[in-house]
């Protein structure tokens, strides 16, 4: 069996979808390896234009088996969204002829709560003056663990990326922790406010 991989050198937009929409009438399979929602390109046909984010542009060709394989960031909820819009042209989606791994990493609802935490915190830090003190709240493990680990970034000697071999950042930390171990609320606190149980306060001083 002939296999054809195309591979992009560049950041993207090097028009590796158009050779894929191209190459698909030549084979049964196509494979998407790897990439997420952000990437795609637009496919125009006899059935009309689409816009595709994570299906493989073999689903517009009978007969040939279209798979998101291991390396794909899955978002489920936008995975179904283009589903749905590719059907209402008239594409005839089964599992016959779009298949996915079992190892593909999914991306979950919350991931996307966690990533806008992350982007707000680190603006806030630049925006903060010097001796500023930002201060965090949260309510599951999963944000007090994104907050600790960047306020604690911060708070090292050196901010260099750990594979930097070099330093560049002089060595001097960003910010100083106010408090190493979360506040957590007291008895008197949980006897009026049940919700406060899980809620965990970090504070942390700009250098």
């Amino acid at each position: 069996m002939a296999n054809c991989a195309i591979v992009g050198i560049n950041w993207g937009d090097e028009g590796k979808g158009r050779m894929v929409d191209y190459l698909t009438d030549h084979y049964d399979v196509v494979v998407r390896y790897q990439g997420g929602g952000n990437a795609g390109h637009t496919v125009v046909n006899e059935k009309g234009k689409f816009a595709l984010h994570l299906l493989p542009s073999g689903i517009f060709r009978d007969g040939v088996v279209n798979i998101l394989g291991n390396g794909v960031a899955l978002d489920c909820e936008n995975l179904l969204k283009e589903i749905e819009t590719v059907r209402r042209g008239g594409v005839d989606i089964t599992p016959k002829n779009l298949m996915v791994s079992q190892r593909a990493s999914l991306l979950l609802p919350w991931y996307r709560e966690l990533d806008a935490l992350e982007e707000g915190l680190d603006t806030i830090f630049e925006h903060l003056a010097p001796g500023g003190r930002l201060c965090v709240i949260t309510f599951h493990s999963l944000e007090d663990r994104l907050v600790k680990n960047k306020f604690r970034r911060w708070a090292q000697r050196c901010t260099c990326p750990p594979e930097q071999p070099i330093c560049t950042c002089g060595g001097v930390a960003k910010a100083k922790l106010i408090t190493r171990k979360p506040i957590e609320a007291d008895a008197a606190e949980l006897e009026t406010n049940r919700r406060s149980r899980s809620a965990k306060l970090r504070v942390l001083e700009k250098a």
